[in-house]
């Protein structure tokens, strides 16, 4: 039995990794699209119209579905819970979010090679004393 936890333990710890690589790339997505202006038409003023092809279209186009339903979904959850306004202003947050995940992601990386290497698991965990929601309620009731 012991095996077997430890191996769903592994699991988990490999799949909390998957995303790593696609938010590090998420704000170079577009950079496909971009090129650089001819010198003539830069300094003729002239409106340079992008060439892309059709896969970077459909790229760049899926990313940023991806991106707005994130946002969307973001801001009903956090709004649930916290009210309209902390739900609008998760939307700021995302970016901050992505830096802490890639961070994080790292982090687990490094503790998970620390592992094979023989070293002792650490466990890190933030001691939360009771959910917003359920504190509110409280309030409401009181």
């Amino acid at each position: 039995m012991a095996g077997m936890s430890r191996f769903w333990a592994c699991l988990l710890t490999m799949m909390g990794m998957l995303p790593l690589p696609a938010l590090a790339a998420e704000p170079l997505s577009s950079v496909g699209a971009v090129r650089t202006l001819p010198a003539e038409e830069a300094a003729k003023g002239l409106p340079v119209r992008l060439e892309t092809s059709g896969a970077v279209r459909v790229l760049v186009s899926a990313a940023m579905f991806g991106f707005v339903w994130r946002a969307v979904l973001r801001v009903l959850f956090t709004a649930r819970e916290y009210g309209l306004a902390q739900g609008l202003h998760a939307v700021l947050r995302i970016p901050v979010a992505n830096v802490i995940a890639i961070m994080s992601g790292r982090r687990a990386l490094a503790a998970y090679l620390r592992s094979l290497g023989g070293r002792p698991v650490t466990w890190d965990k933030t001691v939360h004393s009771t959910h917003p929601a359920f504190a509110r309620s409280a309030e409401l009731r009181s």
